[in-house]
């Protein structure tokens, strides 16, 4: 099931999240001159990312567009014509 660069990974992963500190907050953005932005989509009924978290973080780093999708779920990227949409809107 998992690759072996998973293997050699996933202590390192688990290792970061125990003993690390971090904070989206701190990222810096990589867009410095306003040529690019990050989009972040969330689904409004999302059980397994905190809804309320991801627009107070695009709110404190505005090179972050938030977009919440109201009643889908996590998996809403699946759903029939999900990536058109995703892709229109980078288009703009």
């Amino acid at each position: 099931m998992f690759s072996l660069q998973d293997i050699q990974l996933i202590p390192k992963i688990s290792y970061r999240e125990s003993h690390e500190e971090f904070s989206p907050l701190d990222l810096e953005n990589p867009f410095p001159n306003n040529e690019g932005s990050i989009h972040l989509w969330q689904g409004g009924e999302d059980l397994m990312v905190a809804t309320k978290l991801q627009p107070y973080i695009a709110k404190k780093l505005p090179w972050i567009h938030y977009h919440e999708l109201s009643g889908a779920s996590h998996m809403f990227p699946y759903a029939d014509g999900m990536s058109d949409i995703i892709i229109k809107s980078l288009l703009k």
